[in-house]
């Protein structure tokens, strides 16, 4: 089912989104699969087995929870998709470098488009998932920022938590008119743990 949700990788597995991707059950010892860089546990893990077996379960956890939030809202992960404005296309597309929200020349809303995960119904996009390392009231404001430049009643905007480790806020811009989306997880004041500790 990952596989057909999320695509496939060069290794054969499912193309899990950043921050899912380290494998930590799999390569207890050398959790980084990048070919250029192997790194040990995080230094907080490197010696606690207790901290390393939260990793696993947390990452195990954020992996369930994006594969049951696709599902119910019947989405594959398109990764073209980059920002809201991605959403006004008909087709699965990126936007242009200078017009995009997350990647644009101008600083504009880099602050809340990290850890994007674009997501589509067959061939039409639905929804621009963000996980960053931010509290809950910055998101909304920066998010509600975008939206109202963004200028289309069409895309909605839901503020929760995030599947990505480490607890963080997620914003989920969608396509009011093909689906009502929610965020993965329900609502809470999150604080981001850059450590994961």
């Amino acid at each position: 089912m990952s596989i057909k949700i999320l695509g496939k990788s060069d290794e054969g597995g499912p193309l899990w989104p950043y921050g899912l991707n380290l494998n930590y059950a799999e390569k207890r010892d050398r959790p980084n699969l990048s070919r250029h860089r192997r790194n040990p546990w995080p230094k907080f893990a490197a010696d606690d087995p207790e901290a390393q077996q939260r990793l696993i379960d947390e990452e195990e956890a954020g992996r369930a929870a994006l594969l049951n939030w696709a599902a119910r809202h019947e989405v594959t992960q398109a990764p073209r998709i980059c920002c809201p404005r991605a959403l006004l296309r008909p087709s699965v597309r990126s936007c242009s470098r200078g017009d995009c929200m997350a990647f644009g020349g101008a600083p504009g809303y880099r602050d809340v488009f990290d850890h994007v995960t674009g997501w589509k119904r067959g061939r039409q996009p639905v929804a621009v998932a963000a996980d960053a390392y931010r509290e809950i009231p910055h998101m909304r404001e920066r998010a509600g920022e975008a939206h109202t430049e963004l200028g289309d009643p069409s895309v909605g905007l839901v503020v929760g938590c995030s599947w990505y480790p480490g607890a963080l806020p997620q914003v989920v811009f969608y396509r009011t008119d093909i689906a009502a989306i929610d965020a993965a997880l329900p609502l809470a004041d999150v604080h981001p743990n850059y450590q994961r500790k």
